[in-house]
């Protein structure tokens, strides 16, 4: 397995050099908005909640994405 590593800084951010997206709010309930690192990472971490069903993922971030394969938690 090869291992990919995006850098990306605030200046890249502030100068709008990354491209927005929108992606499935927590919830279910309409969409947020993300760029690609942060939705690369969620992807990814999908990846590894799917292949290691033996244990269970919480997702917390209310007001943030979805993040499949895993159980909402309110804390």
């Amino acid at each position: 397995m090869q291992l990919m590593v995006y850098l990306f800084y605030d200046a890249d951010l502030k100068a709008g050099k990354i491209e927005k997206l929108y992606v499935l709010a927590y919830g279910q309930n309409g969409y947020v908005q993300t760029h690609l690192v942060w939705d690369e990472f969620r992807k990814r971490l999908e990846g590894l909640f799917l292949f290691n069903p033996q244990v269970k993922f919480y997702n917390a971030t209310e007001g943030g994405a979805f993040i499949d394969y895993t159980m909402r938690k309110t804390f």
